[in-house]
């Protein structure tokens, strides 16, 4: 005689058990589809970035090929320039020497202001010229006798700080610093340039160079004290033909600190100002490097 199943209750444990492996199959499959969302994102993000380095290099490409056409463009044009000047210049000088007499006095001043015209161009087109060799001319470091440099410099320009009268003072403790000197000498004779230019109606006009080493490098700076000017133009000043004066009042280009501020972006360094109007200005030059070994006492 065959008797009824009877029906089983389910085991709880199994039960629990196929819960957790249903829960860990939804878990899975939940984790896989996030992480194929995220790679996806992934994928996209580096091909977005990829395709913006390679549009990157591409535009510093162009902008590099437009800078060396500008650059070998201004070259050409100021190079061209200098020979139809020279003859203006010939020419207005033959004028002035042999037929002065003759002239009336409009005449003459006529001449005299083309005369000052060429000249203003003929430093237009050298500063042009200096500008655009810059980025070309590779730096050449080499050990640089700042005194010696700077006796140079002042010696140059003995005849304008006698005829000014010019109190000039040094504070230089740095005697080797490796560098360009070419470089540094562009750098320091703008800056001396135009101290003895803005403080020449001082009384008396007083010009101040002084140098010490730094925890980073060496501190250059060329006080003096003449006109000076508004800080918020500061930034204004470093721009290439970028005057604050009027030419008629003093003279000049306007390239100056141009390429002050090219040359030392080259070597690593920088320049600023500290200035008011009617009480001088300072120009700082931050050169890099580790200080000197070698120091002197402060020239007098």
């Amino acid at each position: 005689m065959n008797l009824p199943a009877v029906p089983t209750a389910p085991n709880p444990e199994l039960l629990a058990a196929r819960r957790l492996l249903r829960q860990r199959d939804d878990d899975v499959a939940r984790l896989t589809a996030e992480l194929t969302m995220t790679n996806s994102g992934v994928v996209a993000l580096v091909t977005e970035l990829a395709l913006n380095t390679a549009r990157l290099q591409q535009t510093e490409r162009e902008l590099r090929q437009r800078n060396d056409e500008l650059k070998g463009f201004a070259y050409t044009v100021a190079h061209d320039l200098t020979a139809p000047l020279r003859g203006i210049t010939g020419y207005t000088q033959e004028l002035e020497r042999k037929h002065n007499a003759g002239m009336g006095e409009r005449a003459r001043f006529c001449l005299s202001q083309i005369l000052t015209a060429t000249r203003n161009l003929d430093h237009l087109i050298e500063d042009l010229l200096h500008y655009s060799r810059l980025d070309a001319a590779p730096p050449v470091l080499a050990p640089v006798s700042l005194p010696h440099l700077v006796a140079a410099l002042l010696k140059d320009r003995a005849l304008t700080i006698d005829e000014q009268r010019v109190e000039v003072t040094l504070a230089l403790a740095v005697t080797l610093l490796p560098t360009w000197e070419s470089g540094l000498t562009k750098v320091l004779s703008n800056l001396i340039d135009n101290a003895l230019k803005y403080s020449r109606h001082a009384q008396p006009p007083q010009l101040s160079i002084a140098a010490e080493q730094t925890a980073t490098g060496w501190h250059i700076t060329v006080r003096d004290n003449g006109i000076g000017f508004d800080m918020r133009y500061h930034d204004r000043i470093y721009g290439l033909f970028n005057r604050l004066v009027r030419a008629e009042d003093f003279e000049g280009t306007g390239a100056g600190l141009a390429i002050v501020k090219k040359v030392l972006e080259k070597l690593g360094g920088r320049v600023w100002a500290e200035s008011q109007p009617g009480q001088g200005a300072t120009f700082h030059v931050e050169l890099p490097g580790p200080p000197s070994k070698k120091t002197q006492e402060p020239c007098a």
